[in-house]
């Protein structure tokens, strides 16, 4: 009886660990096509000038290092105006919760946030403190560092789903719906979509930047993904409202954090170079690099140092980072006439995730777009014909001179047939028209109901794909311009 049982219990070991072999071999030439990467043909970003205005939009405590320290840090020696934001207060982190409880035990740290309520909060007081010294380091004064103080691990959400003040988010960590923290951008500013923009609004106003730094759309982490849109969103409303001409000619660039088994090789090796993941080194991003003084990385190392929570854990990936050049991508904006015929809104990476190499119907590989009248229609291509037991999403976000709205098509497969709607977190869903095709779909959707009233708009979409609550597919956010 015994024998059986060893038996059973080695049949029942297989599986799991086939997978475990798969997902190592999966990432292991994920590793080495990247290794392959190199940065010889990248052209250099053009050297900020002195009449510059630098403004960096990180998502969270340490991005603004990871990506962009060494050209923060040269931006201050030329003694170019620096401005930097952060969007949350990185108080969900599960390493650093450990971290924080550690350092409380031995009685290291004290909550200076007079109405911490719960740990999150004195995580977020302890990382605050942190990424004040990391700016430091950097050459830019705590007077020019901004905490918005939204959620950690939900500003996706509140893009997609909480965009309206009505419909706050509720952290799961903090168990608030508006921002607890006294030093917030806006006091007690509710979690929602719609006010991050406001906010990002609102800075880009007053400190007239010239250069604006965000993480790019294809990151891997949600909460980096959204912080592209919001960035992109608030900037395209002003340019959009006529009232700032300045922001005509401003550039927008974004860095890479997360994108699977990147940088390469890992560890601190600051003679290596930092070049794109090999998924996204062809794709529609226009990758550049700026090399780094040694000034300039050491700045970048120092700052990553006083990051001390965050290196307990992942030493050597964030290490990884402080190498001699940093990287920098522009992400295209697509346009769409009137009578536009069908064309590629985004090609999305092909095999960089597991989940979606097991479920091909949830594998997005391309977006098309095309016009007709009043009507725009978005299409989504995928690696097999979409099944019935997945779900399919397009996040649209209209962006128009008197504001952004949020919608959400939600499109389901039901025999032989396509059921599409159009939601958002305040109104009624809405009946949309659409046709399945041999591997995706085309959903058609009526320029005036995402509120669109003028030719003057740009919308901002992006796709994902669901296999009952699980999120297997999601692009990156593609501007479209309507014209």
């Amino acid at each position: 009886m015994l024998r059986k049982i060893k038996r059973i219990l080695a049949l029942l070991a297989v599986p799991p660990l086939l997978l475990l072999i798969y997902a190592v071999v999966f990432q292991g030439g994920i590793y080495r096509n990247n290794l392959a990467v190199n940065i010889t043909k990248l052209p250099a970003v053009a050297p900020l000038q002195k009449t510059d205005r630098l403004l960096v939009i990180a998502p969270h405590l340490d991005d603004e290092t990871l990506g962009a320290a060494g050209a923060i840090a040269t931006a201050r020696q030329n003694g170019i105006a620096t401005r930097i934001v952060f969007i949350t207060n990185g108080d969900g982190s599960g390493s650093t919760r450990l971290v924080a409880q550690a350092r409380e035990l031995r009685g290291s740290i004290a909550p200076d946030e007079p109405d911490a309520k719960n740990l999150f909060q004195r995580i977020a007081a302890m990382r605050r403190k942190e990424a004040l010294a990391a700016c430091k380091q950097m050459g830019v004064d705590e007077k020019n560092v901004f905490f918005l103080g939204y959620p950690d691990g939900g500003t996706r959400f509140m893009l997609e789903t909480n965009w309206h003040k009505e419909h706050p988010y509720l952290s799961p960590y903090t168990q608030a719906s508006q921002s607890p923290y006294s030093n917030s951008f806006t006091p007690n500013a509710p979690y929602a979509g719609s006010q991050v923009a406001a906010d990002l609004e609102k800075i880009i106003t007053d400190f007239r930047p010239t250069v604006l730094m965000t993480t790019h759309p294809e990151d891997m982490h949600p909460d980096h993904a959204s912080a592209y849109a919001y960035t992109f969103a608030a900037l395209e409303r002003l340019r959009l409202s006529g009232n700032n001409g300045y922001l005509q000619k401003a550039k927008l660039q974004t860095f890479l954090v997360h994108h699977g088994f990147w940088p390469t090789p890992h560890g601190y090796r600051p003679d290596a170079s930092l070049a794109p993941p090999a998924t996204l080194e062809h794709s529609d991003t226009d990758w550049l690099i700026q090399m780094l003084s040694p000034k300039s990385q050491e700045a970048k190392r120092a700052a990553l140092e006083e990051y001390s929570s965050q290196l307990v854990f992942t030493p050597n990936y964030l290490r990884a980072f402080v190498r001699r050049n940093e990287l920098f991508g522009n992400v295209p904006v697509r346009f769409a006439v009137r009578n536009q015929q069908p064309a590629t809104l985004l090609n999305n990476p092909a095999a960089d995730s597991l989940w979606r190499e097991a479920w091909k119907p949830g594998d997005i590989e391309k977006l098309t777009y095309a016009r007709q009248g009043g009507q725009l229609t978005l299409g989504m291509a995928l690696a097999a014909a979409p099944s019935a037991q997945g779900q399919y999403r397009f996040a649209l976000h209209a962006v128009t001179p008197s504001g952004v709205k949020a919608w959400t098509v939600i499109a389901k497969i039901s025999g032989d047939s396509l059921q599409a709607t159009l939601n958002s977190d305040n109104t009624s869903p809405l009946e949309l028209t659409g046709t399945l095709t041999t591997q995706g779909m085309d959903i058609n959707i009526p320029i005036k109901d995402l509120g669109i009233s003028t030719e003057t708009a740009t919308v901002l979409v992006s796709a994902s794909s669901y296999l009952g609550q699980i999120r297997l597919g999601q692009t990156a956010t593609v501007a479209l311009r309507l014209q």
